[in-house]
């Protein structure tokens, strides 16, 4: 299989991937957000992954709205996983510039669908490490900040959290409202067995919405499990009880016995 499309842009990818037979397993878990008065959040998630190298890669989003448009950012990997991008795109936007160490593209999926992403390529990713993420809107412009790696929820409510700008894509008129929707995550195969990939659990911790210094959590509340091709014994995907956080398990190795 050729490397992930990065360049035509997320939601080509999330539309090729629920058609095709090579997904391990994927998931949608949705968020209970608060729906008004809002103009950031932060959303975080931890990753850890075994050492079998025997598959495309993985992702793991988190899909944006505000009142007048949407996008997304996280983390995708490519070439075994030996390649780790960060990611955030903004359907039809208008254009987007890069903050330092990043790039900026148009994207265009078929005529109907196009937009504006901003990503780096070789992100110095760490296994078992928690990753914040934080979406802003500021007039007509989305704006998108990743962390350093951590090893807790400390920064999670706080406003002093170091954090590194990706980017600024530019709407067409003033933005309202913004959410986080959902987190998206999979495990790619890249062959037609399913005994072999990595094994991955990522785990998603319920946004926080803010507006200057007045902060809220979300919750995550229902998931949507989507499975081509799998059994459904090897991918796993739950909440916790007190809604907030996620967990999706893949355990994708060798099973001996296993169907093909």
């Amino acid at each position: 299989m050729s490397q992930l499309p990065f360049l035509v842009g997320f939601l080509a990818l999330l539309t090729s991937v629920l058609a095709d037979d090579d997904v391990l397993g994927s998931s949608r878990v949705f968020v209970k957000y608060h729906p008004t008065g809002f103009t950031g959040f932060r959303s975080a998630f931890q990753w850890t992954f075994g050492v079998e190298d025997f598959n495309e890669g993985f992702f793991n989003f988190i899909k944006f709205e505000t009142d007048e448009a949407g996008g997304y950012a996280g983390l995708i990997t490519d070439d075994n996983s030996e390649n780790c991008q960060v990611h955030f795109s903004v359907k039809f936007a208008k254009r987007a510039e890069a903050a330092s160490g990043f790039n900026c593209t148009e994207y265009s999926v078929r005529e109907d669908e196009y937009g504006y992403k901003c990503y780096q390529d070789n992100f110095d990713f760490e296994n078992n490490a928690v990753y914040f993420i934080d979406v802003e809107i500021s007039g007509s412009v989305f704006k998108a900040y990743i962390s350093y790696a951590y090893e807790n929820l400390h920064f999670l409510n706080r406003t002093d959290m170091p954090r590194i700008h990706i980017g600024d894509i530019h709407w067409s008129d003033e933005l309202h409202n913004l959410i986080p929707v959902a987190y998206y995550n999979h495990n790619y195969v890249g062959q037609s067995s399913c005994h072999r990939a990595y094994e991955l659990v990522t785990v998603n911790y319920a946004p926080v919405q803010y507006n200057g210094y007045r902060r809220l959590n979300a919750w995550v509340d229902g998931i949507e499990h989507r499975n081509k091709k799998c059994p459904t014994e090897q991918i796993m995907v739950a909440i916790t009880p007190d809604h907030q956080s996620t967990v999706y398990f893949s355990r994708a190795r060798i099973h001996t016995g296993m169907p093909k």
